[in-house]
């Protein structure tokens, strides 16, 4: 008899509790695929589970993984009727009833089976693939006229003045529908504001000496003539940029070019935001979709109260894999049809509203191992893990134990990581929102972990490494640090 794993209990009730909502962090080889299989075996065995199946998503960001989880679960299905001594093969069949596919997919099913009425393109060519978005991206540049109506003639030219128009295009390819409208409806101020004249006193002010002092001057009559081409020129001038550090002159630029640099933001923005409505319209018009628009039509559908009671009347259950990595819109469809008829959007967790169904939504996540960043926020995903450890829409599990590292390796990262992690790191910290705010924390809490019964006992070294010089290039620091590590090696 295999000896019992010190978080069983979790994985247990996960697999069994059909009736229960979970959000459940598990580390780095813990087995998360096989957990979520037990628990689809475990209601397609169930008296009434092909009935929930039928209505059952089970969704991940790659169809890969969505594959592999399904074939995972009908070798559990097959191993768990094998045991029993069960010939029939009906739950296997109640098993395919399932949806397995990735989150992109799923959102497709809704807006094709629920959209018609809203004139949404039921049958959209998909841009699959960077390279595919990218030509995308460029022939819709080559055909816009780039005429905009979001700022004043006079605000364009002075945004313009200071920043090409370019500038914009990569933060307008990659915004929702509902953010480039915000943007483009804000818009900065009438002018752009003179550079601090408090931050430019400082600059003629700082003093240097030896190599420094050289390389200061040029700072202080570059920043003094920005300022004078500012007020009496019209025609192009780039920010200026300091050259070298002496009497700390890159946060000196940095607060005498901040207004100029706000407004600038806010400008961009606006023009940002009128150019993603005028891409994500241009597409619509051609029929094609890429997979951020599969979860706009999504929402589309959702946003309709008819529609959306319709869709959770059907009893949709929920099984997330990879809840990390999903972002806001993302989490707002799966969550939403999974709440009780009548319940208000955006409600949950963010609000009072209440959260999914009992036994009607699932997430499985670990936060330290998020990997679109650039669009899924961690912190979306703590929100949610945090409304279910307070037992608010389900229950929260950690599955601890990992199957994939060494004991020793593991008593190492739980003694160092939990620092190294933690909120007195200034790198786990993001820029604060105001002036006096503290940097949003955007780094999870480390989870300890620990060992299967099975794991090796392994070893662990730590080799000291000698500091690279200040300012040595990268190359000559990995260099020196490659010529280190082979030198401890040789000597073992």
């Amino acid at each position: 008899m295999s000896e019992p794993l010190p978080d069983q209990a979790a994985r247990d009730r996960f697999r069994d509790g059909w009736d229960r909502n979970f959000a459940v962090s598990a580390n780095a080889g813990s087995g998360k695929t096989t957990a979520i299989s037990e628990r689809l075996a475990a209601l397609a065995l169930r008296e009434g589970g092909a009935e929930q199946l039928r209505k059952t998503a089970v969704v991940t960001f790659a169809r890969k993984a969505a594959a592999q989880i399904g074939q995972r679960a009908r070798a559990v299905l097959a191993r768990r009727l094998a045991e029993a001594g069960r010939t029939d093969l009906a739950p296997l069949d109640h098993l395919e009833r399932a949806f397995f596919g990735t989150i992109h997919s799923f959102c497709l099913l809704l807006a094709q089976r629920h959209g018609q009425a809203l004139g949404l393109n039921l049958n959209p060519a998909v841009i699959e693939g960077a390279d595919m978005e990218e030509a995308l991206w460029e022939e819709f540049l080559e055909q816009d006229a780039m005429q905009f109506a979001a700022l004043a003639p006079a605000q364009i030219e002075a945004f313009l003045r200071h920043a090409p128009l370019d500038s914009i295009f990569g933060l307008a390819r990659d915004l929702d529908r509902g953010t480039a409208a915000r943007l483009r409806s804000a818009g900065p101020a009438a002018t752009p504001p003179e550079p601090s004249g408090a931050a430019l006193s400082m600059i003629l002010a700082a003093k240097s000496q030896g190599k420094g002092a050289e390389s200061l001057k040029h700072n202080q009559e570059q920043a003094e003539e920005w300022r004078r081409r500012f007020r009496a020129e019209r025609g192009f001038l780039p920010l200026p940029k300091p050259q070298g550090t002496a009497a700390n002159i890159g946060e000196l630029y940095a607060a005498y070019l901040a207004p100029v640099k706000a407004w600038l933001a806010d400008a961009g923005a606006a023009l940002a935001g009128e150019l993603a409505l005028r891409y994500r319209a241009w597409r619509f018009d051609r029929g094609v979709q890429t997979y951020a628009d599969q979860v706009e039509a999504a929402l589309a559908v959702l946003q309709d109260a008819v529609t959306l009671e319709r869709i959770r009347a059907e009893g949709w259950r929920v099984v997330l894999d990879e809840a990390q990595d999903t972002d806001p819109q993302q989490f707002a469809v799966l969550v939403e049809i999974t709440r009780p008829p009548g319940a208000p959007l955006g409600t949950w967790p963010a609000g009072r509203g209440a959260g999914p169904r009992p036994g009607h939504f699932c997430m499985v996540g670990d936060g330290q191992q998020s990997i679109y960043s650039s669009r899924a926020d961690v912190r979306n995903f703590q929100k949610h893990l945090e409304a279910f450890a307070r037992g608010e829409g389900g229950e929260r599990l950690t599955f601890d134990v990992t199957f994939r590292a060494p004991q020793a390796v593991i008593g190492l990262l739980n003694a160092t990581l939990p620092a190294a992690f933690g909120p007195g790191r200034e790198h786990n910290r993001g820029l604060p929102p105001a002036d006096g705010a503290a940097g949003p924390r955007l780094q999870v809490d480390y989870e300890p972990l620990a060992a299967g019964p099975r794991n090796e006992p392994g070893a662990v070294a730590v080799l000291p490494v000698a500091p690279a010089a200040p300012r040595t290039k990268v190359e000559a620091r990995l260099a020196a640090e490659v010529r280190q590590v082979a030198a401890w090696k040789e000597s073992q």
